[in-house]
């Protein structure tokens, strides 16, 4: 696994989640068990938009500089850190059925691999690589 593969796992999994939040909300969140009132409908689009922005940014990434790759990996672990605490507090006092727990499963995965290429890797290869990078692409 290298971290521009990451990217690309990322991608997808933005654009779906971000096309059903943007436009269609309301049955998405019905698989959660959740129904939405006309506020919840326009935060999970706010969300939706969100993601779009997230699937540029690991698109982008993939085929950036090291520079370009180390700023998105710190964006999306943050994202990713905060979304899994999140979505784990929500899941165990909130209204989500069984499907709710693949949302703290998928933050938890990506933030891990941001996690991974950012602390682990960094050290355990730190032969050459682009100037001002401090990860292996």
């Amino acid at each position: 696994m290298t971290l521009r593969r990451l990217f690309t796992i990322n991608v997808p999994i933005s654009l779906l989640f971000g096309i059903g939040c943007v436009f269609f909300p309301d049955p998405l969140m019905a698989r959660y068990g959740v129904e939405l009132s006309s506020a919840g409908v326009a935060m999970t689009q706010l969300a939706g938009a969100a993601f779009f922005g997230w699937a540029v940014l690991a698109f982008q990434a993939r085929s950036g500089s090291g520079d370009l790759m180390r700023a998105a990996a710190v964006a999306l672990l943050v994202q990713d850190a905060i979304a899994a605490i999140v979505s784990i507090i929500g899941q165990v006092g909130g209204p989500f059925g069984w499907l709710g727990w693949t949302t703290p499963l998928v933050y938890g995965l990506l933030g891990a691999g941001y996690a991974y290429f950012l602390f682990v890797d960094a050290v355990e290869h730190p032969g050459p690589k682009e100037p001002g990078s401090a990860i292996r692409t």
